[in-house]
Parts: C-alpha cells; sequence; structure tokens
C-alpha cells in the first residue's frame, strides 16, 4: 500500500512538472507591431507585451523621444488589451477615464504641480477612418516646457490605445492618421 501511494505521488509530481514545461514561459510574451509617420518618416516598432499588475491585462509600450527634452520631442504609445475572458469586452468608459487620468497625473508630474492650462478638445483622424479626441496642454512658464497631448481609444472590444506627445498639433495628428497596429503575435 505505502508502495502504490509512493507512485501516485511520484506519478503526480512528474505530471506537474510535464505541466508547468509545457505552459508558455512569461517570458515569451506575446508582441506587436507598430508603424506610424512621425514628420513624413515611417517608425517601426516590434515591442513584447508585459503583463500589467492587474492580472489579465497585456501591455505594450512604445517610448520615441524625451518628454522632458524639447529639442527630442517625444511619442508614447500604450496599448492595453484584455487577455483573459472574464475581462473581455473591455468597459469602454472606464477604460478611457483611467487613460485620461494616467495622462493627467503625468502632465502634472512634469510640470511639477504647476497649474497647466487645458486647450480646447479637438477629434483627430485615426488611420482606420475613425475619430479620436485630442487634449492638449500649453507650456508651463518655468517648469516644463514642451507641449503635451494625448489622445485615447477603442482598437476593439478588447483594447485601449492612449497615444501622447509632445509634438506641435500637426505632427500629433500625423501620428495617429498613420498609426497602425498589429495583431498579437
Amino acid at each position: 500500500m505505502k508502495q502504490l501511494f509512493s507512485m501516485i505521488l511520484v506519478i503526480t509530481f512528474m505530471m506537474s512538472i510535464c505541466a508547468l514545461a509545457s505552459s508558455p514561459d512569461e517570458s515569451e510574451k506575446l508582441s506587436r507591431t507598430v508603424t506610424y509617420s512621425q514628420n513624413r518618416v515611417a517608425q517601426e516598432f516590434t515591442v513584447a507585451g508585459e503583463l500589467t499588475s492587474n492580472p489579465g491585462y497585456l501591455t505594450h509600450t512604445i517610448r520615441s523621444g524625451s518628454f522632458n527634452s524639447p529639442r527630442e520631442p517625444a511619442v508614447k504609445i500604450v496599448i492595453k488589451t484584455a487577455i483573459e475572458d472574464k475581462f473581455k469586452p473591455m468597459d469602454e468608459k472606464r477604460e478611457m477615464e483611467k487613460a485620461s487620468e494616467l495622462n493627467m497625473g503625468e502632465i502634472k508630474k512634469l510640470s511639477s504641480g504647476a497649474d497647466v492650462k487645458t486647450l480646447s478638445k479637438y477629434s483627430a483622424t485615426l488611420a482606420n477612418g475613425e475619430t479620436a479626441i485630442v487634449r492638449s496642454f500649453i507650456k508651463v512658464p518655468n517648469t516644463y516646457k514642451n507641449n503635451y497631448a494625448f489622445a485615447s481609444y477603442m482598437l476593439d472590444s478588447n483594447t485601449i490605445v492612449t497615444v501622447s506627445s509632445t509634438l506641435s498639433k500637426k505632427e500629433f495628428d500625423e501620428v495617429l492618421k498613420t498609426l497602425k497596429i498589429g495583431e498579437l503575435t
């Protein structure tokens, strides 16, 4: 009897090791290819996803330039995807509010807490022909010397995209109009 119990224990242990070995390695995250045009120059990035601190979501972040340097225009694209069925479809209103709050916090941090003047919101055309609301801010004297604009939109019912930048209105609109986000691979 003891021998049978020991064999069952060994078999169970080996099966659990096999299950772990066959599950995808966390380092092999799904990636996306992202392309857009900035000043008529094509930009292309392939980025691996990162599991968020909130389980069930995968985030892809693309950064170019610097938000702190007026000489180096910045673009940041954050793509958040629900990967577990229980989070699908995403609550669009909630996700848009969270993206807005995060960007408002970012501009507050960049301006060292100084009051930031919000310019009027406007609609920009996306690559797929839909529109997104852009919120833009003006430079803050003695603190933040760049422009700052951001737009968030739902790529599909399970994915929200937020684009933020220090580019001019014309340049930022070009990024939005040419932004193409590849499938998860």
